[in-house]
């Protein structure tokens, strides 16, 4: 049949461009997708001829194989031939289907030549029992009583579900083994400083893994308590708040200038104007020195923020790590003032000064604490993602 195959299409004419690609692949022993491209072809031009034969000879060769390897699978005893089966045999009628749906519009002596079958039941069958295959995979790794077994199963539970999509054991099934696979942390905020640490901070905190999604494939957060064994209690815990006194310091720098000012006529010793030769007033240019004050004012405060990660195994209740966090929240603000005459500054020193001429209202503690919200919010993600290896490689 191959030799033949390949006699035909070697003295076959190429007379569309469609039709080169099939005869390529056929020659290749690329049957289906040599099918798929004639099939296409036939599809805009039905009577061509060239076409035809390498339809009618890629979809033979094609279930030739197909049957062939079912063959040879049905004979051996291997527990999941079902599934490669179930997969031939869906091939064979996708394909058989698709010459049927051709068939009418080619000529009458090309519809006698060709057979088509309904691998319909052998299709059902053998999905039916790659599904249980599959689902009692799923149940046995279920059975082990272990996180990673159950990750397996999922996967097995899965593919029964792509062979029998509409069991709704099999569903339950997935979400059962999913969630046994995953690891359920229980995430709390707890405040342990003498500090009333204000409600906005607090909530942020304590939506963390929400606000930044944090539950990923085989980990998940929750916020609140749930009528669930937690596998891991993550703790974030404010251990201690010091708060920094406010500070204001001034540094005072003087500035001299002398500057050109009016012009005044020259008198001599009688006291009258000295004239030039023309009889014009003789003037000059008074001078005179200035002087101006620049006095630039700090204002700081600030908090440290000690806060603690602890991961707590649910079963033994035992810490198994403990991860320390750390923030300043500083409160930085200058301001300028003068005394005297501003002309005195130079240019370049006034650019170096701050554009604030007023001082600020120290920020209280509590309003430092909200200010660094984000900032902690960001590091307490760090530390989570960073470590999250701890929960998920956990069984």
């Amino acid at each position: 049949m191959k030799a033949r195959t390949l006699i035909i299409l070697l003295i076959l004419g190429i007379t569309f461009v469609g039709c080169k690609s099939a005869k390529r692949l056929a020659m290749e022993g690329r049957y289906d997708q040599a099918f798929d491209r004639a099939l296409s072809a036939l599809r805009r031009q039905p009577n061509n001829a060239e076409n035809i034969e390498i339809l009618k000879l890629s979809f033979a060769n094609a279930n030739e194989r197909n049957l062939s390897r079912i063959n040879q699978l049905q004979a051996g005893n291997a527990a999941n031939r079902w599934m490669e089966i179930a997969d031939l045999y869906g091939a064979l009628q996708n394909r058989h289907n698709n010459m049927a749906q051709i068939l009418p519009f080619l000529p009458n002596h090309v519809q006698s030549s060709v057979r088509t079958f309904d691998y319909s039941s052998q299709l059902a069958n053998a999905r039916n029992r790659a599904a249980d295959y599959n689902f009692d995979r799923g149940i046995a790794l279920l059975k082990m009583n272990s996180k990673a077994r159950a990750r397996e199963a999922v996967g097995f539970f899965r593919q029964a579900q792509r062979f029998d999509p509409s069991d709704p054991e099999i569903a339950r099934m997935i979400n059962e083994a999913t969630f046994l696979g995953t690891n359920h942390v229980l995430y709390v905020v707890n405040n342990f400083t003498t500090f009333p640490l204000p409600f906005d901070f607090m909530n942020r905190m304590s939506q963390i893994p929400n606000h930044f999604a944090l539950s990923s494939s085989w980990v998940r957060y929750y916020t609140s308590p749930e009528n669930i064994d937690f596998d891991f209690v993550v703790e974030l815990n404010f251990e201690s708040i010091n708060v920094i006194p406010n500070r204001t310091d001034t540094r005072t720098s003087t500035h001299t200038k002398t500057i050109e000012g009016d012009w005044v006529n020259e008198y001599d010793r009688r006291g009258n104007v000295k004239t030039d030769a023309n009889g014009n007033p003789i003037r000059r240019r008074q001078t005179q020195q200035i002087r101006c004050d620049v006095m630039v004012t700090t204002q700081t405060s600030s908090i440290f923020i000690n806060a603690r990660l602890n991961y707590i195994h649910g079963r033994t209740n035992r810490v198994v790590r403990s991860i320390p966090i750390s923030l300043e929240q500083p409160f930085f603000h200058q301001f300028v003032s003068f005394r005297g005459d501003r002309r005195a500054v130079d240019n370049q020193v006034l650019s170096r000064l701050p554009r604030s001429e007023r001082a600020m209202p120290f920020p209280s503690p509590m309003d430092l604490v909200q200010m660094s919200r984000e900032r902690m919010a960001e590091m307490v993600v760090t530390a989570l993602r960073n470590n999250d290896r701890i929960i998920r490689n956990s069984d």
